[in-house]
């Protein structure tokens, strides 16, 4: 490995890391609580999080034995921290309504205030925009698979949460996602 694809290799993953932790951050320092790992029935969950797992590992391979095109570099390094300032905005907007799986205990409030105001899932906005930047810098065949699976999980999450939305907030939600849009904001 030459040193400009260690160096590449490094950065990537001080960015997953930097998106992680500024997440999990943002979350606690919100007022969120963090519940022990445990085996649910939110099958979404675990799609999105091996697909996930599976395009950030394609690109710790990629970036090891292939050319680095600066364009796919700095593009790819753009979308990482454009996706970790959009998680901490949305994490500070949830506050304590942030939980890791859709279905819980807990009392939760519908969060239409902050960037919620604009988009209603831009969590996933930004793990999308995580996982494009990794197939930007890796730029192969693989990631390109892993994308397009994440997009799919994403897809999945998305409909079966608005469910779940809609059926522990009623007319709210369905007056909610009438007027902000899912993923891209209305441009007027």
């Amino acid at each position: 490995m030459n040193e400009s694809n260690l160096l590449v290799f490094v950065l990537t993953i001080v960015s997953i890391f930097i998106y992680i932790f500024a997440a999990n951050y943002t979350s606690r320092k919100s007022g969120a609580k963090f519940t022990r790992f445990s085996f649910n029935q939110d099958f979404t969950f675990y799609f999105i999080y091996f697909t996930y797992l599976f395009a950030v590992a394609n690109t710790l391979i990629s970036v090891i034995n292939i050319q680095i095109n600066l364009l796919h570099l700095i593009l790819g390094f753009i979308l990482i921290v454009f996706s970790i300032y959009i998680n901490i905005l949305a994490r500070t907007a949830l506050a304590e309504n942030w939980t890791p799986f859709m279905f819980s205990n807990k009392s939760q409030t519908l969060v239409e205030t902050g960037i919620y105001s604009k988009i209603r899932h831009p969590i996933y906005l930004s793990l999308l925009l995580l996982i494009l930047g990794c197939t930007l810098i890796s730029f192969n065949f693989s990631g390109i698979v892993a994308f397009i699976l994440f997009c799919i999980s994403i897809a999945f999450r998305i409909n079966y949460e608005e469910l779940y939305l809609i059926k522990n907030f009623n007319k709210s939600y369905i007056e909610y996602s009438k007027r902000v849009s899912r993923l891209i904001p209305h441009l007027f």
